[in-house]
């Protein structure tokens, strides 16, 4: 944070008072700097707040009385010790008016888990302890706080009857869409339709199996108390769901979710595909996984520090350049080691590239172990003024190897600590962390897919957007529609055809009968005419 104070912003200042203008330069750690003009229209604690805010800088502006005066306070978006806020004036003209003191350095969260130090730009920590959230409210170097995890059977409880209702909004779903309603005589848009008679024939079958993989003591859903009525829906027996939860947790999880147990506690599952089948799979490691370090090549010549003599050491670690520059100071072996350790991991070049490192030292011999492992997990020293003394100017460098191996006897590729099984293979996309040293036979693992997980799946497949079933039917329904649009069309051209030639017939028609109407009106006239006639030569005689 950033506290702008000076006489501009004593007490007898309001948020309205005209300052100076210029332009400030902000920049937030190594980003990109951005340039906040300060003129006529914004030359107020209030503008300058306004226009920082609108900048986008990577800084929020605020503005407070602390009793003694208005104060503009930037706060770094992100939090992290490389989230520092460096504000400049390149005109002169604000910084008469404006003197910055930081009140608060940018700081990484750090704390110890065990013997393990863990370093974080975040005070909420979800990547340490597996499915654990950790909230860090205060630093309090003297106590340590004991986490204890334990099964949330509430939530587990609430999550298995949302499901059961989910499943029974579903089913009331479907028959809307596929029924009769013989009040209104009327059927449902999709009644008769095969589509999705299919998909509830096969979300039933998977809700009504035993699940592949699982012990047969808990391996389907009729088992804690999930049982299909008569009209399609589930139902819960609570008591036997609670007594399912009490006594077997584990195996609940196993029945909804995909699970991969290994019988090695070094080896876990991270992660699966949809190709991934379920079964149990013996593991055997070839290679194991290392790190990449390099090792001095001759003992500490000086513990003296001295800065602008022996205090910069220039590095790569996993083809990452940086430089770190050490404290002055006379050290013992151990704490030099402390010092190169902790320079490196503070270094923005490498912690921007999730670096980090330890530093060791054996009989004045030091060496530096990238955390990383694998074929990526590189550490040699370039130079510095520092190299030399720390007996770094030579040593040997060694790189990191992959894990090597296969799964259920299908070949899979390593990367790091990571074994992946091959394309095509029922192992397909199963990834497994192998860590420990040993090699041969590691156990195996069982991987299952819960009811849960196998009806996403199959949702997802259905609704792919290119080869799903669903898209399929939209398609072929949308392709009738596109054809009998064009019937219709030719249908309407016909009409029209036969409308111009009903016409034409009708006009010649009607020409004829007035045609006919004339002679008709010429006869009726002649034979008038004809009649008087008769009638005088009757009369003359």
């Amino acid at each position: 944070e950033c506290d702008w104070s000076s006489d501009v912003c004593s007490s007898d200042l309001d948020t309205t008072t005209t300052i100076d203008t210029g332009t400030l330069t902000i920049q937030v750690g190594s980003g990109a700097s951005v340039n906040v003009t300060i003129d006529s229209s914004n030359d107020t604690l209030s503008g300058i707040k306004d226009a920082i805010n609108n900048a986008s800088a990577g800084v929020t502006a605020s503005i407070i009385n602390d009793g003694s005066g208005y104060k503009l306070i930037m706060t770094a978006d992100n939090m992290g010790e490389l989230n520092t806020i460096t504000v400049t004036d390149a005109s002169g003209d604000l910084s008469t008016q404006l003197n910055m003191t930081v009140i608060q350095t940018a700081q990484s969260a750090e704390l110890k888990i065990g013997t393990l130090t863990i370093t974080k730009d975040s005070n909420t920590i979800t990547d340490v302890i597996e499915g654990v959230t950790l909230n860090l409210l205060k630093a309090d170097l003297d106590t340590t706080v004991a986490i204890t995890v334990s099964n949330d059977k509430s939530t587990v409880n609430t999550n298995v009857n949302k499901f059961v209702s989910e499943f029974n909004t579903l089913v009331k779903t479907i028959k809307d869409l596929t029924g009769y309603d013989s009040a209104t005589k009327i059927s449902g848009p999709l009644a008769g339709d095969s589509i999705i008679r299919r998909v509830e024939s096969n979300i039933r079958q998977i809700i009504g199996s035993a699940i592949p993989g699982l012990s047969s003591g808990l391996n389907s859903l009729s088992q804690i108390g999930i049982a299909t009525q008569k009209d399609g829906t589930l139902s819960v027996d609570s008591s036997k769901l609670d007594d399912a939860i009490e006594n077997n947790f584990n195996d609940i999880v196993k029945l909804f979710a995909k699970i991969g147990e290994a019988t090695d506690p070094s080896v876990s599952m991270l992660s699966s595909t949809d190709n991934t089948v379920a079964g149990t799979y013996g593991i055997n490691i070839t290679q194991e996984a290392t790190q990449g370090n390099f090792v001095g090549g001759s003992a500490i010549v000086s513990l003296d520090i001295i800065t602008g003599t022996n205090d910069t050491l220039d590095l790569s670690i996993n083809d990452v350049p940086g430089s770190i520059t050490l404290s002055a100071g006379t050290y013992t072996n151990a704490t030099l080691a402390e010092e190169i350790e902790s320079r490196i991991k503070g270094d923005t070049d490498f912690s921007s590239s999730g670096i980090t490192v330890s530093v060791t030292e054996n009989s004045g011999k030091l060496t530096i172990t990238s955390d990383t492992y694998g074929s990526a997990s590189t550490v040699d020293t370039i130079g510095g003024t520092a190299a030399s003394n720390l007996g770094l100017t030579t040593g040997s460098a060694t790189t990191g190897d992959d894990v090597a191996g296969t799964i259920g006897g299908y070949t899979a590729t390593g990367s790091g600590q990571t074994l992946t099984g091959s394309t095509g293979s029922p192992v397909e996309g199963l990834a497994l962390k192998i860590t420990g040293s040993a090699t041969g036979s590691r156990g195996s693992l069982t991987y299952s897919i819960g009811v849960a997980e196998t009806v996403y799946n199959k949702m997802d497949a259905w609704l792919d957007s290119g080869t799903g079933i669903i898209k399929s039917k939209t398609d072929n329904i949308n392709s009738s529609i596109k054809n009998i649009g064009s019937a219709i069309e030719r249908e309407d051209r016909r009409l029209v055809k036969t409308e111009e030639r009903l016409r034409k017939q009708f006009t010649s028609l009607q020409l004829l009968l007035d045609n006919m109407a004339g002679v008709s009106n010429f006869l009726t006239s002649q034979m008038t005419g004809f009649d008087n006639l008769i009638k005088g030569i009757t009369r003359y005689r």
